[in-house]
């Protein structure tokens, strides 16, 4: 193939000094200089946080700490293994277990031990191709400049070119990230049309889902399922297509079938967990959690409230083993004030259910401590479990007044505004609920029509005072925040620089940008803000 393995930089990580020793000779073999080695996970995610690799061979057990998987997936989550990087993913495990924990977070390939020189150049070569193919593409897509992506797409599809599989699938991403559903479904459509492709199948599948269309998306992730027993995006898929359809019972088959498979992915144990417990099945949710929180150990997925969701279906059966593992929570967190508050309000309803009410009391307290500590930062689920523990000791009016909250910043989430609901429903409050529920969501959107309708009429000024105000009550209401760095925007635009504004509109679009990162109009307001600096 020609391809210059030699000017490569690599990162080597394998917990065993010989192993990393063999794989350095290989690629010194190669021509490779620019060579960096890791003995465990721990130092490979500080070095990867340092520099980007174009190569990185990590090996799947690296001793004590995190394994290969895990170290994929966080690298992967915060943006240290970019689409550049060629990931090879090394193991000599042959169980069906970690052969599928390995190969369900992507790895660019997957090599199995033994393997010598030979092999593991023809692996890189055609890895290194294939990234380097569509590397124009990846970073105008990183720049934003999507329309500019899909042309290159095009041009380079148009030469009918070897990676023209790469470039489909590629174009057909973007194309969906960006809401256009008709045109990649047509992609999808075009390629099964010559070939059973499943990934294009799965494509369709999710064209369907996103269009609403259930019934098709359902057929289409059975059939690629019954095609290959081990496809396991299609599992996930199927069973949210049948939540979709009111199937809950469905979903709970699919994603059970699906952990007996793939049994280490924790996100996927955390699904099935959190839908058998609203669906009551105590018994599934508790075999779920208590595998997310074993296989989750260093994992970037794993989260309190996998701990304390086990210790509340724990309770019910065996409260000793419950508070154990709320002891585990705090172990394995550490000073981590947002763990620990998870463990205390855990901790006061378990008590609570063991009729140990003294106990209970002073957890609740000192729940409430850490809650004022780190109120600002805390998280939906935590802020949800805290007005929910409220509620359970009595303190209804703080409980109340913290789900407002949540229902206010977020008032077009469907799911979290279910989840609050089931709240007020566990403590015979449905009625009130809704009320308050419906009642905050029409504050929140006559509030927003007030200051869009004062902004179109020319009167910036009052719209900026008006969605300030909102934005100090509701400050992770993504709405609001790009309310309101549109008025700023328009302002600029109208009266000038102004470097206070100017600041106040990047604040605003980062709070976005944390909460929902995925938001179309986000990247519109964005650009315009980036226009604006440019000039």
């Amino acid at each position: 193939m020609g391809v210059d393995l030699a000017s490569k930089s690599y990162l080597v990580i394998d917990d065993f000094a010989d192993m990393r020793s063999m794989l350095r000779s290989m690629l010194v073999a190669y021509g490779v200089t620019n060579i960096e080695m890791a003995g465990n996970g721990k130092d490979a995610i500080k070095m990867l946080a340092k520099k980007t690799y174009d190569v990185v061979l990590c090996d799947y057990n690296l001793g004590e700490g995190k394994d290969g998987q895990q170290l994929l997936e966080e690298g992967k989550d915060k943006g240290l293994i970019p689409y550049s990087t060629a990931f090879l993913m090394i193991t000599a495990e042959n169980t069906m277990e970690m052969v599928m924990g390995a190969v369900e977070y992507l790895p660019d390939d997957y090599l199995s031990k033994p393997f010598n020189k030979d092999m593991l150049r023809s692996r890189l070569e055609k890895v290194i191709v294939r990234k380097d193919d569509l590397h124009g593409i990846v970073k105008l897509l990183k720049q934003e400049r999507i329309e500019d992506a899909l042309a290159l797409c095009d041009d380079k599809i148009s030469q009918n070119p070897r990676n023209l599989t790469e470039l489909l699938k590629l174009k057909a991403e973007v194309l969906m990230r960006s809401g256009r559903y008709t045109d990649a479904g047509a992609i999808y459509e075009s390629v099964l049309a010559k070939r059973d492709a499943p990934w294009a199948m799965l494509g369709l599948g999710k064209v369907y889902y996103y269009s609403q269309e259930y019934a098709e998306a359902k057929a289409v992730f059975q059939k690629i399922i019954d095609g290959n027993k081990t496809h396991m995006e299609a599992y996930d898929w199927l069973a949210k297509t049948a939540v979709a359809l009111g199937d809950q019972k469905q979903a709970l088959e699919v994603l059970a079938a699906a952990t007996v498979i793939s049994p280490k992915s924790i996100v996927r144990q955390m699904e099935l967990g959190n839908l058998a417990f609203k669906e009551k099945e105590f018994g599934i949710a508790t075999k779920a959690f208590k595998k997310a929180v074993n296989v989750g150990c260093n994992s970037i997925y794993q989260t309190p409230s996998n701990y304390t969701k086990l210790a509340k279906m724990l309770s019910k059966t065996s409260g000793k083993e419950a508070l154990t593992f709320l002891s585990k929570l705090r172990s394995d967190y550490g000073r981590d004030d947002e763990a620990n508050l998870h463990a205390a309000i855990a901790e006061s309803m378990v008590l609570k259910d063991l009729g140990r009410e003294s106990e209970a009391q002073k957890a609740f307290a000192e729940a409430n401590k850490l809650y004022e500590k780190c109120s600002d930062g805390v998280a939906n689920d935590t802020a949800m479990e805290m007005a929910n523990a409220c509620l359970m000791n009595g303190d209804k009016d703080r409980g109340l007044v913290m789900l407002q909250s949540l229902v206010k910043n977020n008032h077009q989430d469907e799911k979290l505004l279910a989840r609050v609901q089931d709240v007020f429903g566990s403590v015979g409050l449905e009625a009130e609920g809704q009320e308050m529920i419906e009642t905050a969501i029409r504050e929140v959107v006559n509030l927003n029509n007030k200051g869009t309708q004062l902004a179109k009429s020319g009167r910036l000024d009052e719209a900026i005072s008006l969605f300030e105000k909102a934005v100090r009550n509701m400050p992770d209401n993504c709405t609001i925040n790009m309310n309101i760095a549109n008025v700023l925007i328009m302002y600029l635009k109208a009266n000038g620089k102004n470097d206070n504004y100017l600041y106040r509109v990047r604040q605003h679009l980062e709070r976005v940008q944390r909460h929902d990162p995925g938001n179309e109009n986000y990247r519109k307001l964005n650009d315009a803000y980036e226009k604006l600096m440019a000039s």
